[in-house]
């Protein structure tokens, strides 16, 4: 009985330890998303929309804190009509195995006074990382940081291109 007792014990002290392991990169200091000046958007005001849906891994929240602190340093309003609105239509981070499957989809939308969509720029990107059995905790982290920095990254030049294809009266005249 005690020997029954104490293997219990010690399989919920491993388990225990082994969810202690998990990596949050919100924590992970230093983004670099990108060395571009932030694009002024000829609006009045700018906020994100960044609605989770359902119960999602750490990896996803955390893509999705990235992608508002990407937003709101990259976009500034500079106008005094309308309204422009960040929607993170989809932002997945998920794992299988050694591979992580990273997914984003964002919609910029500028709304006139009555709350109508007068524009609108679309962007996407769907990656794939499959790393080594053998990293560290600490490589494999840092690997997953730099893939998390490519995709908003990648999102950034597609917003970018879609923004002076699209929608060039509302954003400044250096981005033209």
């Amino acid at each position: 009985m005690k020997f029954k007792s104490i293997t219990i014990t010690s399989l919920a002290c491993l388990s225990l330890l082994s969810g202690c392991a998990e990596y949050d990169l919100k924590e992970a200091p230093g983004y670099q998303f990108t060395k571009e000046q932030p694009i002024r958007l000829n609006v009045a005001n700018f906020r994100i929309i960044n609605t989770p849906i359902g119960t999602e891994a750490q990896t996803t929240k955390n893509l999705r804190l990235a992608l508002e602190g990407w937003g709101n340093s990259r976009f500034v309003p500079f106008g005094r009509e309308k309204k422009a609105i960040l929607i993170v239509e989809d932002a997945k981070l998920l794992t299988h195995q050694e591979e992580y499957d990273g997914k984003i989809r964002v919609k910029l939308e500028i709304l006139d006074d009555r709350g109508f969509v007068v524009g609108s720029a679309h962007a996407a990107v769907v990656r794939t990382l499959k790393l080594p059995v053998d990293l560290s905790l600490e490589e494999r982290a840092g690997q997953l940081k730099r893939f998390q920095e490519e995709l908003i990254n990648d999102i950034d030049k597609q917003m970018t291109k879609e923004l002076i294809q699209h929608l060039p009266t509302y954003i400044s005249t250096w981005m033209s």
